[in-house]
């Protein structure tokens, strides 16, 4: 397996296209499902609203997040009601090019709330800022989204449903030996 790293959308449009075998990390739709050959579940993922230590930030429903300016990384899902609220004007968006540009307007005060993947989050403030900073952001227990993510391979590449056959024989295998665990654990 050769990776390349590219963002996130041109990895989608780049494997639609045969350009690029698959692209894994990725919510399951009907388009998709239309596009690519799915593998087994890889991990249930989970997206937190990040906020700042000092914002007394609670909600419970999307009608608790308006007059909040969120934060919001261009080309990312943030599920079917939290993207129909956007297009309909009920939440309030200001985007970034990058989870970490939305972390350092958090940090300026310029945004309020960040969604984004709890994992991904926790693993970016800890790589990207000092101990003092990363340890000055939380995100809220009540998960935005939990949904399972999966590899997407082309449906273009006739070698696709073999490569996806093995894929998901070798996922059961690390699942089996304890060994998928051990990679997946929280930091």
């Amino acid at each position: 397996v050769r990776f390349v790293f590219v963002p996130w959308n041109r990895a989608l449009v780049n494997a639609a296209s045969g350009s690029l075998d698959g692209t894994p990390g990725w919510f399951r739709t009907p388009e998709r499902e239309a596009t690519y050959l799915l593998c087994d579940p890889l991990i249930l993922d989970s997206q937190s609203f990040f906020h700042l230590k000092t914002l007394p930030f609670r909600w419970t429903s999307l009608g608790d997040l308006r007059g909040v300016t969120l934060g919001g990384t261009r080309g990312y899902s943030y599920g079917r009601e939290v993207d129909a609220a956007i297009r309909e004007g009920r939440l309030r968006v200001d985007w970034s090019g990058s989870d970490e540009a939305n972390f350092r307007k958090l940090l300026g005060g310029r945004i309020r709330v960040f969604p984004m993947n709890t994992r991904v989050g926790l693993d970016l403030l800890r790589r990207e800022f000092s101990p003092d900073v990363a340890a000055s952001v939380t995100y809220h227990p009540k998960p935005l989204r939990e949904e399972p993510l999966f590899l997407l391979l082309t449906r273009r590449n006739p070698r696709s449903e073999e490569r996806l056959r093995r894929f998901d024989q070798g996922l059961k295998e690390l699942k089996t030996s304890g060994r998928y665990d051990e990679l997946v654990r929280t930091p």
